[in-house]
């Protein structure tokens, strides 16, 4: 039962999902929808207080390869795999003064890498930062300061830097060596400070008022030099609300919680195994976790595990978020499908899936436009995902009954109706969008109700009746008569033929 619905008169308002071509919505089972216009699906969402739902669609999608501009879903790379002579994307951060997103990338060509910077209002390729570098990571923006911190790896594969990238000039400021492979990095506003994961086991931090190594934080003791899956810091989130960053710690199966305050590791949660992307959601308090298959839900106020999101389809592997502060979604994409889910903040249930590119990476919400970007290492492109609100009509469904003495209470309970609650006969009324509807109907003892159990929703004139009839009843009478041999005479009384009894 999703919801529960007051007496005659209130409406019900279900909240459904506009297929386009390039959507598949999911409702924690299976796949439907029909690509070639609107489909009411009972049983996506719930809405109760207002008429709206929301449908998603990739808007477009911008080739960093000629720099285009192409409708609706990701492309082809135009010039094959290994071709065409473009750095894998991977990456982003947003330039809330600019307006900008810095692309880092991951492939080494012709001695040279890049960090692309797209304009969002736009959609275009403005510029390509080069970087002496082999492999790109995680980008932040620090808007105290107007700069950008890029995580790269060296060519020699054996150390990294962090980039200090000047939005206006489109330049590298400065380089700090870091001394190991990293990747991911969280800003600290208040302190005005960047955390910086390292592969040899330690969380880098930077000063950004100097932009110099302020202090380095052992992760785990129990770091072993060669570990095929050492318990190094892969990707960071930071809570405001509670003051804690936090790393997804790839060969453990955990998130560790780290001080900003003292700069010391001081919990550790478990989840699924290869943690990898990490999200906070400042709304509902909660981070989401992508593990191999499975996404976990971390409440930080008690740092506790919350709830795991599974039944991601055959090929879900999850790996990098973004928070939409509009909607209270969460992105994340599915590098093993080709496709990003978004997943409601307020009851953790995937709403839409999305195809995009082959190889879907980095994930970035567009606050100026509304819009999330995210990155496709392969085909080198650039999708744009817009949530839009519409309006759904509902229609006001009649559902009487017949058969039943005066007085009578009777009940309909259904995914998209809800419970009803006691109906003292009479017609109850549910506000229905169109579509077919399974109904559990319960009458009084001693009545059944009319076979059909689901209704289909077609427009303003559907109205359906039930019929109760009363239950068989088979008497038994003996008697007696004195002096004579006794016998016992079974009357039948309103026999009729076998019939579902409450519904069953």
């Amino acid at each position: 039962m999703l919801s529960r619905l007051a007496l005659v008169g209130l409406s019900v308002l279900i909240s459904v999902m506009m297929i386009v071509p390039g959507i598949a919505l999911y409702d924690g089972t299976s796949f439907e929808g029909n690509a070639n216009g609107p489909s009411a699906l009972p049983g996506v969402g719930l809405s109760e207080s207002n008429s709206s739902y929301r449908y998603y669609y990739p808007m477009s999608t911008l080739s960093l390869y000629n720099n285009s501009i192409f409708p609706g879903n990701s492309i082809s790379r135009p010039h094959g795999y290994f071709d065409a002579p473009l750095e894998k994307p991977e990456m982003a951060a947003y330039d809330t003064m600019n307006h900008n997103l810095y692309i880092s990338s991951s492939e080494f060509v012709g001695g040279s890498a890049y960090i692309y910077v797209v304009n969002t209002s736009t959609n275009s390729l403005v510029d390509k930062i080069s970087i002496t570098s082999f492999q790109g990571g995680d980008v932040v923006y620090n808007p105290a300061d107007n700069e950008l911190y890029a995580a790269v790896k060296t060519d020699s594969g054996k150390s990294g830097n962090v980039l200090v990238i000047n939005p206006v000039s489109n330049t590298v400021s400065k380089e700090i060596n870091i001394g190991t492979t990293v990747f991911g990095e969280v800003l600290v506003p208040d302190k005005n400070q960047v955390f910086v994961a390292g592969e040899d086991n330690h969380v880098t931090v930077i000063n950004c008022s100097t932009d110099t190594i302020f202090r380095n934080i052992t992760m785990s003791s129990s770091y072993v030099s060669g570990d095929y899956n050492p318990p190094s810091p892969f990707l960071l989130a930071y809570s405001a609300a509670t003051d804690v960053v936090y790393a997804t710690m790839y060969g453990r199966g955990t998130v560790s919680l780290i001080s900003p305050v003292n700069y010391s590791v001081f919990g550790n949660i478990s989840v699924g195994s290869t943690p990898r992307g990490i999200v906070y959601d400042p709304v509902n308090y909660d981070l989401y976790v992508s593990n191999s298959d499975t996404i976990s839900v971390i409440n930080t106020t008690s740092n506790t595990l919350v709830a795991t999101i599974g039944n991601l389809g055959k090929y879900g592997e999850p790996a990098y978020f973004s928070f939409d502060p509009d909607t209270n979604q969460i992105y994340v994409d599915g590098q093993g499908y080709g496709n990003v889910w978004a997943i409601n903040g307020s009851d953790n249930k995937i709403v839409a899936d999305l195809s995009v590119g082959l190889i879907p990476m980095g994930v970035t919400y567009i606050p100026s436009n509304k819009e999330v970007m995210l990155v496709n290492e392969e085909p080198g492109t650039v999708s744009i995902i817009k949530p839009t609100l519409s309006v759904m009509p509902v229609y006001p469904v009649p559902i009487t009954e017949d058969g039943l003495p005066t007085g009578s209470v009777w009940y309909i309970n259904g995914s998209a109706t809800g419970d009803s609650g006691p109906i003292v006969r009479g017609t109850y009324i549910a506000y229905l969008s169109n579509g077919t509807y399974t109904l559990t109907i319960k009458g009084p003892a001693g009545f059944v109700y009319s076979e059909t159990d689901k209704m289909a929703v077609n427009g303003i004139d559907s109205s359906f009746q039930i019929v109760f009839t009363p239950i068989a009843e088979i008497y038994n009478i003996a008697i007696a008569t004195s002096g004579i041999i006794a016998f016992i005479l079974t009357v039948y009384y309103l026999t009729k033929r076998k019939q579902r009894e409450g519904g069953k």
